[in-house]
């Protein structure tokens, strides 16, 4: 039984079968020649993506908290016209703000170590 058409690309059967094995088992790549490699497992085959991932997700949410605290305080205090641009403003402002922070101390924390 081909997997994804790959009969036609000269893989053998027995490469075919561990093919199907890598998708039921775990994350997968295509590499260059069609086949199908796990990729989990690989050194350094995700390194930069989980790096990504890992910054992102924090930022996106003190980006999103301070959109939701900044519209809800302006539709409070003013009404509803203008409130997503506030929203927005105020999660970029403390999103600077906890960068600022987070880069303050990481430098006094280097200065106190030595």
């Amino acid at each position: 039984m081909p997997v994804l058409g790959l009969a036609r690309s000269g893989v053998s059967e027995a490469q075919q079968r561990l093919d199907r094995a890598a998708l039921v088992h775990g994350p997968v790549a295509r590499r260059p020649d069609g086949r199908l490699t796990a990729s989990a497992g690989c050194a350094g085959a995700e390194e930069h993506g989980v790096f990504v991932f890992v910054l992102a997700v924090p930022a996106l949410a003190v980006l999103l908290l301070g959109y939701v605290v900044g519209y809800e305080l302006w539709a409070a205090v003013i009404g509803s016209a203008g409130a997503e641009p506030a929203g927005w403003v105020t999660g970029a402002l403390l999103l600077v703000a906890v960068m600022v922070a987070a880069l303050r101390w990481g430098r006094s924390r280097r200065r106190r170590r030595g």
